[in-house]
């Protein structure tokens, strides 16, 4: 497999943004807050969850964080041990431990109210070992990858993958639907971890297409991110590097760190245009390392431009005593601005905390030079709301300039609107498709959205209700 070595560019995020990062305790509920959730990324209403643990009382929390801060909610309490808070979408899963193992519960969640608690699994036995998104929520037990679909109700189990799974990390993106889903794991082959890469399209059939997507030394960790990119923790001479890249291209950037461990990695991007048109540019890594004697701190580094034979150049975002690890990131908006914000878990005399440290959003024009990375990969979304009544937007994706064909086909193959019929350049696009089209009134029932490009087809069932 051919890797490329990942050289970060010798600047200071200074140069980058206006001001630095400035950290601050978040959050500090008396006894110790751990393992958080954000839900949403950019430009949105984002949530945090996470577990408080107070002489053996576990509660899980969430609240708003952006555009407003909100009060802390309560929506699980009680003595048996939690772990493992998620938030997607409306949805807040969580792990609990009892005498038989871990029980995965899972809890609806809109407009600040709370909905009803669902038990998802009595039959998980490893801790950590759950992923959510909008459609489905995945497991391992015991090394099986199995799982449950949430849309439009909950499903009975199914199986990913029957042995030596671990680690599994669902595509959270809006890409995520009802009738495709993605997911990225590790899968242990003759003593070692590779990355695994499984995907389903229910247009198609209902069976998981996997492949090993990396297999080069010892890897963990894989994160999905925007529908495309994926990162993981890959061992090089003893010590833990960060690989990321394209999952259509399978051609990595390895970081070239040699002393000290790069572990829990996250990328913060935002859709500014490239050389090469594509639609997200990566902009920061961030990861924690134990580059400090007895000491673990957060780290960002710039990624602007790729070469080979240079070294790292990284900022310290925590830079003080105590461990800090496990970050996140998102963009908040405080006061109409918006803040590049990364969130960690700091602990530090027998206490941990989740802290933030943020600085002011001005997007750069970047450069990605490595072109494997800039595969603009071709996509029709799920149309979102869905069901819907009367309208529905429709968000899709084309990789070259050429002529897009957009239509909606009702359950008999007759066409029923033309949304677009025309050429256009590589990049994203966003329409409304109504039930009212052409002064008619579309009756309930299932309908297909087509779009064709580039001698590529993709097709997407919607549904109406009324």
């Amino acid at each position: 497999m051919k890797t490329t070595i990942l050289i970060l560019v010798f600047i200071t995020l200074s140069t980058i943004y206006t001001q630095e990062f400035q950290k601050v305790p978040f959050i500090t509920n008396t006894g110790n807050n751990f393992d958080f959730g954000i839900s949403g990324y950019t430009y949105s209403d984002i949530y945090i969850t996470w577990i408080n643990e107070i002489d053996s009382l576990y509660t899980v929390y969430v609240k708003k964080i952006s555009p407003i801060i909100s009060k802390d909610i309560i929506v699980s309490s009680d003595y048996q041990l939690k772990s493992n808070a998620q938030i997607v979408h409306g949805k807040i899963a969580w792990q609990v431990s009892d005498k038989n193992g871990w029980q995965i519960y899972l809890r609806y969640f809109s407009n600040d109210s709370l909905g009803s608690t669902f038990l998802i699994s009595d039959e998980s036995v490893n801790n950590e070992q759950m992923t959510l998104a909008n459609s489905r929520i995945v497991w391992s037990i015991n090394g099986k990858l199995v799982g449950k679909e949430l849309n439009p109700s909950i499903s009975d189990m199914f199986t990913i993958d029957s042995s030596n799974c671990s680690n599994p990390d669902l595509d959270k993106s809006f890409y995520d639907n009802m009738d495709e889903s993605a997911i990225v794991y590790e899968k242990e082959i003759e003593g070692k971890r590779d990355i695994y890469y499984a995907r389903q399209q229910k247009y198609e059939s209902d069976d998981w297409v996997k492949s090993s997507i990396y297999s080069d030394g010892d890897n963990k960790k894989p994160k999905f991110h925007n529908g495309f990119l994926i990162l993981f923790q890959t061992k090089k001479d003893s010590v833990w590097n960060i690989a990321f890249g394209n999952i259509y291209s399978t051609d990595f950037a390895i970081t070239s760190n040699k002393y000290c461990n790069y572990e829990n990695p996250f990328i913060f991007d935002y859709p500014v245009p490239t050389s090469s048109a594509r639609a997200i540019t990566p902009f920061l890594l961030i990861f924690n390392s134990d580059s400090l004697i007895n000491d673990t701190e957060i780290y960002a580094a710039p990624l602007l431009s790729y070469s080979e034979g240079s070294g790292d150049t990284i900022l310290n975002i925590s830079s003080m005593e105590g461990m800090d690890f496990e970050p996140d990131v998102c963009i908040v908006e405080d006061s109409s601005k918006y803040y590049v914000s990364i969130f960690w878990i700091h602990e530090s005399n027998n206490k941990k905390d989740i802290w933030v440290a943020r600085t002011l959003f001005i997007p750069a024009w970047g450069d990605v030079n490595d072109k494997s990375l800039n595969k603009l990969p071709f996509i029709l979304s799920q149309n979102f709301p869905n069901p819907f009544n009367p309208t529905t937007k429709i968000v899709f994706q084309i990789a070259n300039f050429g002529f897009v064909s957009l239509k909606v086909y009702d359950i008999l193959g007759n066409e029923v609107s033309t949304l677009v019929n025309e050429e256009k350049s590589a990049g994203n696009y966003e329409v409304e498709f109504s039930a009212n089209v052409g002064g008619s009134n579309l009756s309930s029932g299932i309908y297909f959205c087509d779009l064709k490009a580039g001698g590529n087809r993709f097709v997407r069932k919607m549904s109406l209700i009324k």
